[in-house]
């Protein structure tokens, strides 16, 4: 039961306050329905985790092109977030290209998992997903490709989350720097 609970709460959590921050938008207030996107990410990624433990080999795999769009929107999003809060006020499809890589990546997941039968697919799940055994898939096959692409999204989330801290920092500096500069009273000096 406990389980059960640590498995559904997340999924519970995100998906209310995705609808919250997506129900409540207003052209006021864009970076809470930006929120409410990454709410709705988590939310997406929370629901394939619990498909993954469950262990349902075969739904898991069908799902799995989604967990990797989730999980590589989570951070570009959370990014756009930080830059509406500090120096943007309009989406743009320019922010858009952030995604570009979680569509990319998600996309070549779900063409090469249709080129595996079920036998493949669990094999697939059992081998590489849960026991990390890299050398057992033939060279440039679909289950090789598939491998290939899940280490790549891997890799690309890494760099993501050192890109939105890095750049997530300086933004918020910058912002804090520029509020301190805009209500601070520079003719007026202290004199004790």
């Amino acid at each position: 039961m406990i389980e059960t609970i640590a498995i559904l709460s997340p999924i519970f959590i995100t998906l209310f306050w995705s609808l919250v921050f997506i129900i409540s938008y207003s052209k006021e207030n864009r970076p809470k329905f930006i929120l409410g996107l990454f709410m709705m990410a988590a939310f997406s990624l929370y629901i394939v985790h619990g498909i993954y433990f469950l262990g349902d080999h075969l739904l898991y795999f069908n799902f799995e092109p989604i967990y990797l769009f989730a999980n590589l929107s989570v951070y570009p999003i959370y990014y756009v977030y930080i830059r509406f809060l500090t120096v943007e006020n309009k989406l743009t499809y320019h922010h858009l290209l952030y995604l570009a890589p979680a569509l990319m990546i998600s996309l070549a997941s779900f063409i090469f998992g249709l080129m595996l039968n079920d036998e493949e697919r669990t094999f697939y799940f059992e081998e590489f997903l849960l026991n990390r055994n890299f050398n057992l898939f033939e060279a440039f096959s679909a289950s090789w490709f598939k491998m290939v692409i899940f280490i790549t999204a891997r890799i690309v989330f890494i760099i993501q989350v050192f890109y939105t801290l890095f750049k997530g920092v300086i933004l918020i500096l910058q912002h804090e720097e520029d509020i301190l500069n805009t209500y601070s009273n520079k003719k007026i000096k202290l004199v004790i």
